[in-house]
């Protein structure tokens, strides 16, 4: 079902903080909203241990509880074996939810080359991967301390550690399309406002063959290069901004894409992701 989401990563809220949640009913509208509250107030809190689950082939894809280290706050621990292939591809669930995945930014890349994502509900197609020998062992290490992840994957003969980006830096964005020679074109946030994100594209790829004539070009915008997790409007091709629903990633996809039309091509246009919209 749905549900509501009290997050406060992006503005690196600490684990722990307390939130008090209103509902207020009257006879004009409903509303529910939520703010922090004094730690004082931490004893009326409802407290919850959240538990972390290995999901792979290893496992036909089904959890594989991981132990609570003891001795580390925050650490979890678990172990699999590496089958007849040599290789393994794996991700995370914190409490056995696949909308709580946790997975690296790009499939299958390199530890080096893709920092951990999530939990979250974006990691559909995106998994750990890590190679040995046929029956090795692989010893996984999962260490959450506000919200920030490492995972570290060790066998006989592999070395692999992802760790998590904080903040607004924890996915990337870029804007997808005919625009460049359908190359993703990075998105950088707005130094005077957080949760902005922009680019400067080239439009006029293509010569349009409708009424209104004139040149255009279409695209999505893709979080972490992921077509699949994209913002995209609810009916396309969508060209008038302000009066569009966009929907949000829902690792389906979609064909509805925005339209940018100008008179000339070459013509330089800003493209904006504003997430506190």
């Amino acid at each position: 079902g749905k549900k509501w989401l009290v997050g406060g990563r992006d503005s690196e809220v600490k684990a722990g903080t307390v939130f008090h949640i209103h509902f207020r009913w009257t006879t004009e509208r409903m509303e529910v909203y939520w703010e922090p509250v004094s730690q004082l107030s931490g004893g009326l809190a409802i407290k919850y241990e959240h538990n972390y689950s290995l999901i792979g082939d290893f496992s036909k894809w089904k959890c594989v509880p991981l132990a609570r280290l003891g001795d580390h706050d925050g650490a979890w621990e678990g172990t699999f074996r590496i089958g007849a292939s040599g290789r393994a591809e794996f991700q995370l669930l914190r409490d056995a939810d696949q909308r709580q995945a946790i997975y690296p930014s790009q499939h299958r890349a390199k530890p080096s080359a893709a920092p951990a994502r999530g939990p979250d509900d974006m990691g559909k197609g995106r998994h750990f991967f890590v190679s040995g020998r046929p029956g090795d062992d692989v010893q996984v290490h999962l260490t959450v301390v506000d919200a920030a992840i490492t995972v570290v994957a060790t066998s006989s003969c592999f070395h692999g550690e992802w760790r998590s980006q904080q903040g607004w830096a924890r996915h990337q964005y870029c804007v997808v399309g005919t625009l460049s020679d359908a190359k993703p074109v990075p998105m950088m946030m707005d130094p005077s406002t957080e949760g902005r994100f922009t680019c400067q594209v080239s439009v006029g790829h293509r010569q349009m063959e409708d009424a209104a004539g004139g040149w255009g070009d279409f695209f999505q915008v893709a979080v972490d290069g992921d077509i699949l997790q994209a913002f995209y409007p609810e009916a396309g091709p969508a060209e008038v901004a302000g009066q569009i629903i966009v929907r949000q990633p829902d690792g389906a996809g979609s064909a509805n894409r925005f339209l940018l039309r100008v008179a000339e091509p070459s013509t330089a246009i800003n493209i904006c992701l504003d997430l506190n919209a």
